[in-house]
């Protein structure tokens, strides 16, 4: 994320200023809580569909061992079709209890092949995945804090929303503009 990352710089550079205003720190903190909450946001997002690519190779070759041995207990019920007095309740139990002999094995052997190899990045990623919620929380956190501070110096919400602009999609349009109007308050401080 480049545009997030420069945006992020230059917002640590106008904090390492020593803006004094208190408009500017509270945008400068604001602002940075949106990118930080942002970056975290997208990374979970990727880590995530990462781990779901891992439990589906799990999955489809559980399906490949599941319809190998429907095929087989498809092929054996051929050994009891001449119990014809039972009920076909009874035929529909045992197709089910022959699949399950049969792939049980096949199961427990693919699931200890991909525990192998791939057990090692999933837990990496749910670790990557637990951290970085944290991170998103507390930047979560940060930005309220900026708002209701910001809300008590007489700038509501609805004040932001018109710094960052309509389009709550364009990030970096929106980081510029709050990298912009914690400049222009702060130079607009120091030439009172």
């Amino acid at each position: 994320m480049p545009n997030d990352e420069e945006a992020r710089r230059q917002l640590d550079d106008l904090r390492a200023s020593g803006a004094a205003d208190a408009r500017s720190r509270l945008l400068i903190d604001y602002f940075t809580a949106v990118i930080d909450e942002e970056q975290a946001t997208g990374l979970i997002d990727d880590w995530q569909l990462r781990s779901t690519a891992l439990r589906k190779q799990r999955d489809d070759r559980y399906d490949v061992a599941l319809a190998d041995a429907q095929a087989h207990a498809d092929t054996d019920k051929g050994d009891w079709s001449w119990r014809h007095g039972l009920p076909w309740r009874w035929h529909r139990r045992r197709w089910f209890e022959r699949v399950e002999e049969l792939v049980r094995p096949q199961r427990d052997v693919l699931l200890a092949e991909w525990r192998a190899e791939f057990g090692p990045e999933l837990q990496r990623l749910e670790n990557l995945t637990t951290e970085t919620r944290h991170r998103r929380y507390d930047a979560v956190r940060r930005k309220r804090v900026a708002l209701r501070d910001l809300a008590a110096l007489g700038l509501t919400p609805p004040s932001i929303a018109d710094l960052t602009g309509p389009d709550e999609n364009d990030t970096t349009r929106r980081f510029s503009d709050g990298v912009d109007a914690a400049r222009s308050s702060d130079v607009a401080r120091s030439g009172d």
